[in-house]
């Protein structure tokens, strides 16, 4: 822990006392696991050297007017896995995708091009089910930021790379770690959930979307391998991928909640 950590956590507990008066309780402990992550990521260190007026109370209510703004929205994503939601967010991604492509003179014919955004937005899109959005920034530029990343090493050409930076960040390291971290439970829990996670998968109506999480969590296989094997796109795989992990989430929420 540094020292600024140290130093910071005492006036976000404060600031987070007033809030609690202001916003109530429950508001104010449902922004607190946030703004404490973003401590230790150095994002209200980065607030802070924005000018030299800011306190770190500013910053615990620069947080909480995000959150009241978009919570709800992460909600219908993350949680509800709104079609409608997701589906204009999916347009978005690629719609941004192309035009960044096109505005890096990226190689290949306007077809070429569509294509790779739509592998990009998809790849994007996988990553925004689960990530952790921060609440001290809007939603779109936040979501561009992380596109743009998937973008450059699209165009680096690193696709198994990428494939493998994806599933790390987005804590899909195994197929236990769908929806829960296996660290957290015990013996008896761990098996629970792994019955039950196996269960999720066999209800998925899909037959292409479950052999996509088949064999890309239980055979190891990366998306890249898996367009191969199964004669499709590497963009229609991560369509594919994307919306068996939204379905999954919604099957996952709508059986039990015990684990999250």
């Amino acid at each position: 822990m540094s020292s600024n950590t140290q130093k910071f956590e005492p006036q976000i507990e404060q600031a987070l006392m007033v809030v609690a008066l202001q916003k109530g309780v429950r508001f104010s402990r449902e922004i607190r696991p946030i703004i404490l992550a973003n401590l230790d990521k150095g994002r209200v260190q980065f607030f802070l050297d924005k000018s030299e007026d800011y306190q770190v109370e500013d910053y615990v209510w620069h947080v909480a007017v995000h959150y009241e703004q978009w919570q709800p929205y992460l909600h219908q994503l993350q949680v509800m896995g709104d079609a409608v939601a997701w589906d204009s967010l999916y347009i978005k991604l690629q719609k941004w995708a192309y035009n960044h492509l096109l505005r890096k003179n990226f190689p290949g014919s306007l077809e070429t091009r569509f294509q790779d955004a739509v592998d990009c937005a998809g790849m994007a899109a996988g990553r925004l089910l689960n990530a952790r959005f921060p609440y001290d920034t809007a939603f779109d530029p936040w979501a561009h930021t992380l596109l743009q990343f998937v973008i450059a090493k699209h165009i680096n050409k690193e696709y198994k790379k990428l494939n493998e930076q994806i599933v790390e960040l987005d804590a899909f390291e195994g197929w236990t770690e769908l929806f829960v971290d296996p660290k957290t439970l015990d013996a008896a829990q761990l098996f629970d959930y792994r019955q039950e996670l196996l269960a999720a998968i066999d209800q998925l109506t899909s037959e292409a979307r479950k052999e996509v999480i088949w064999r890309h969590y239980f055979e190891g296989r990366s998306l890249k391998e898996i367009a191969s094997i199964m004669d499709k796109s590497p963009g229609a795989v991560h369509k594919l991928h994307f919306d068996a992990l939204k379905a999954l989430r919604k099957i996952w929420n709508s059986s039990r909640d015990k684990y999250e």
